[in-house]
């Protein structure tokens, strides 16, 4: 979300293939993450001062006004977009791993049958 605070512009470069893996996540955190890329996409800030008055009564807005005051150490356009991109996947894979394996945790257990 930083990275979109910093070049909201960005936001065009995200797949739908992407904003659908984010929505079947189903957690809070990745569905604003998904609003705030759907609302940049259909209606282009031109900085992060706009996207945090978009965003001014919204329960999150406390949360992208600390994120607006960080510096962030790259500048580069190309490797804003890639950073964006590479986490924004690797996010979503991360969360989607947890879930098989929380699915998979949840399973009975079957104990192994002995030979005597």
């Amino acid at each position: 979300m930083e990275i979109l605070l910093t070049a909201p512009d960005l936001a065009t470069q995200i797949s739908e293939r992407q904003l659908q893996d984010l929505a079947a996540l189903g957690q809070s955190s990745s569905d604003f993450l998904r609003e705030l890329l759907v609302s940049l996409r259909t209606h282009p800030a031109q900085n992060g001062g706009q996207v945090i008055e978009r965003y001014r009564d919204h329960p999150y807005a406390k949360f992208l006004e600390r994120l607006a005051s960080r510096e962030l150490l790259i500048c580069d356009r190309a490797a804003l977009a890639s950073q964006l991109m590479g986490t924004l996947d690797r996010l979503i894979a991360e969360e989607l791993h947890r879930q098989r394996f929380e699915t998979l945790m949840a399973r009975p257990q079957h104990p192994t049958p002995v030979k005597s």
